[in-house]
């Protein structure tokens, strides 16, 4: 169409003007930058006009057309053009795909523990290779492809580093390609393809990634996102019908090679409300069979979200019975618990799943309890993720219910805004109070009677027995940690609602 060759002739005529060579397009830039450069060079090579000057007639390889025009183009993006001619990345990583479809790397065997690649008979909709593209760049069990080596070294470090940070996120990206893909048998392995930070030339030379990349403490959610992506591949896509049993979860997770692979498995069922088939003890495996907290982290991090996926809006009892271990206002004491911030912030989010769109009082007191917890000694470093996650978790306990909640005599909405705004903190109840008022609406009938401790816990605070040395709070609300959890969680609450005076509010 001519559309599409118009916009095709603006792509190339853009990379004239940014004086962009080819090879600097195949050298330099990302592969997903590049290939709809390719693309549109490859459509005006098909369909070229003599309108179009020297220079583009030249990158798009019509050079023909400028001999028979007599206009020979000197400059230097048609010398570069002729000269890149020979060397084109993308033809060379089809090659390199097309060679492992040869081998057998795509079988759809659990033997291709390298291989990210999209089963043989996957119904493909298109006539392009799209698909292989995109599998290229998203494969990270290859070292990453950089520009031709130069004299100075520090320079293939530099781009070393920042396509690192690229290689850190594309298992993320993998998972969804991927999800659905394979069928598992069940004593296989689910093969996880390994995470390769170091780089390599179009020439051939290896670049080393720096120490601080390959820490294990900074490799700890990458590779669990990789486990994740793994895991996906092997996951039903209809998830609302218990197609995994539970021996097979149990296996993968015996047999994970590490924690953070045992967790990304663990988290890719629960994704797909596979966790259901679990049982309590098997829970209380999953957590005691990776060592220290510090450890299990990940492994908490699955089980808390994957299982409140599993059992989204249910508001399951025995569910929120373990996730109220990781929750500070319902343990007696700091001490008892045993679980890692990141943990207990998970915690919260996934508590929010669970009720989501309950409107559940005693929930949503207890959530804003935690989102104006005043600084402590023990809950002082990264206290912000932890009140976001609460802030999350009422939003998805009040998601797009408005005004309409009914929990209109608690003042929620005020004190969200109270947070957002910066206002005075609300004046807190004693212990006694708390509980009279909690067993008069009827609390004691509820499970666990956790609001009691909620009460118990805030009358602590105001004793001031856990006063924190570091961070001094006065009676107003700090906005700069409460702002963007309550702004989130009221967001949430008018999602859809076509509230204009929330909405001019919040603008």
């Amino acid at each position: 169409a001519a559309s599409e060759v118009g916009l095709a002739a603006s792509i190339v005529h853009a990379v004239i003007e940014c004086r962009w060579t080819k090879r600097f397009v195949q050298d330099v830039l990302a592969l997903g930058v590049a290939y709809p450069i390719h693309v549109a060079i490859a459509t005006c090579r098909e369909r070229p006009s003599f309108e179009w000057s020297p220079g583009m007639l030249t990158l798009i390889g019509r050079r023909d057309m400028v001999l028979a025009q007599g206009r020979i183009c000197s400059g230097d993006n048609g010398a570069s053009a002729v000269r890149s001619e020979s060397y084109d990345p993308i033809s060379i990583a089809m090659a390199s795909f097309n060679a492992d479809a040869h081998h057998g790397g795509t079988t759809g065997t659990l033997e291709d523990a390298e291989s990210v690649l999209l089963p043989p008979k996957f119904a493909r909709h298109w006539n392009d290779t799209r698909a292989e593209i995109v599998q290229s760049m998203l494969d990270t069990s290859r070292p990453i492809s950089l520009p031709t080596a130069t004299d100075r070294s520090d320079t293939g470090q530099a781009a070393l580093r920042q396509l690192t940070k690229r290689a850190l996120a594309q298992p993320i990206g993998r998972g969804m390609l991927s999800f659905g893909t394979r069928h598992f048998r069940s004593r296989d392995v689910v093969p996880v393809p390994p995470l390769v930070l170091n780089g390599q030339t179009s020439d051939g030379l290896l670049l080393t990634a720096e120490a601080s990349a390959m820490a294990p403490a900074n490799l700890v959610w990458p590779l669990f996102h990789n486990a994740v992506a793994a895991g996906l591949r092997f996951m039903p896509t209809v998830q609302h019908i218990q197609s995994v049993p539970r021996q097979w979860i149990l296996h993968q997770a015996r047999t994970a090679a590490s924690a953070v692979e045992r967790a990304g498995i663990i988290f890719a069922a629960g994704l797909t409300r596979q966790l259901r088939a679990l049982e309590v003890m098997d829970v209380y495996a999953l957590l005691t069979a990776s060592g220290s907290s510090a450890v299990r982290e990940p492994v908490a991090v699955a089980v808390n979200v994957g299982l409140a996926v599993s059992y989204r809006g249910s508001c399951a009892p025995d569910v929120f019975d373990y996730l109220q271990l990781h929750v500070q206002s319902l343990v007696q004491s700091a001490q008892d618990l045993d679980s890692t911030l990141t943990s207990q912030a998970a915690a919260l989010v996934a508590i929010g799943l669970l009720y989501e769109r309950s409107a559940n009082a005693w929930v949503t007191e207890m959530l804003l309890t935690e989102l104006s917890r005043v600084p402590t000694d023990e809950h002082n470093s990264r206290r912000e993720s932890y009140k976001l996650a609460a802030g999350l978790a009422i939003g998805l306990t009040l998601c797009s219910l408005g005004r309409s909640h009914g929990l209109g005599s608690t003042g929620i909405d005020d004190r969200l805004w109270a947070m957002v705004e910066g206002g005075n903190q609300k004046v807190r109840r004693g212990h006694t109070e708390g509980r009279s008022d909690f067993e008069e609406r009827g609390g004691a009938r509820e499970p666990d009677a956790f609001l009691m401790r909620v009460f118990q816990s805030v009358a602590d605070d105001d004793s001031g027995a856990n006063a924190c040395n570091n961070v001094l709070e006065g009676d107003r609300y700090d906005p700069a940690v409460t702002a963007p959890p309550a702004v989130a969680a009221l967001t949430l609450m008018y999602l859809q609602t076509g509230d204009e005076l929330v909405a001019r509010r919040l603008n």
